[in-house]
């Protein structure tokens, strides 16, 4: 996996995306500072010939290394990304919330279909890391589950800040509401997984 920043002596077209071979992955596919949408609108002819030659395209979503401006038009041309993943570190969770339930709920907003954005964030990067029994639950698999609620109401999501921490407004968010770790509940939310208070035992009154 690379970052493909460019600069003047260093293309993306000719000195970073011909590099790359088959299964290799560009992160970061959505950067406003390393444009994947050309001055005419469309996606670039190089990113479109890299992805046929076997290159996959990955998000990174980060403090500055996502943009809706590029984001969207890609995908509405049919440039989805092979996987969703977040730059997640200080800044990038306390400006632009890059946590991986909200990076999803930016790729639905934009208009990746709900299969699509769940496919690029388990199985896909499972299998480009030759485990694919981390990103299913299967049979001997472990139970590994990340509950997520799609919930609706009126919500602002947040890009880049080389766009100025641009907001997209949406009427659904993924809320994570629960974690099972090998079949363990570790997290939960709303405490779907207890009983309820009414149940609890009395004390020992014995004691004084």
């Amino acid at each position: 996996m690379v970052d493909q920043n460019a600069l003047g002596t260093r293309t993306t077209d000719r000195l970073l995306l011909e590099k790359l071979r088959p299964g290799d992955i560009a992160t970061h596919c959505f950067a406003w500072n390393k444009p994947i949408i050309g001055d005419d609108g469309r996606v670039k002819t190089h990113f479109r010939e890299a992805r046929e030659r076997g290159v996959q395209f990955d998000i990174g979503s980060g403090n500055n290394s996502s943009s809706f401006a590029m984001a969207k038009p890609a995908v509405e041309q049919g440039f989805l990304p092979d996987t969703i993943s977040t730059d997640t570190r200080r800044k990038s969770l306390l400006s632009t919330f890059a946590t991986m339930p909200e990076t999803m709920s930016k790729m639905l907003a934009i208009g990746m279909p709900l299969a699509s954005v769940i496919e690029a964030s388990t199985i896909t990067p499972a299998r480009q890391l030759s485990h694919p029994e981390l990103g299913s639950l299967s049979v001997g698999a472990d139970a590994d589950i990340a509950v997520l609620e799609l919930t609706e109401g009126r919500f602002g999501l947040t890009d880049g800040g080389w766009t100025g921490f641009r907001v997209m407004h949406t009427d659904r968010r993924f809320v994570p509401q629960m974690t099972v770790r090998e079949g363990v509940v570790v997290w939960d939310l709303n405490g779907r997984s207890h009983e309820d208070w009414t149940n609890t035992p009395p004390p020992d009154n014995r004691l004084p």
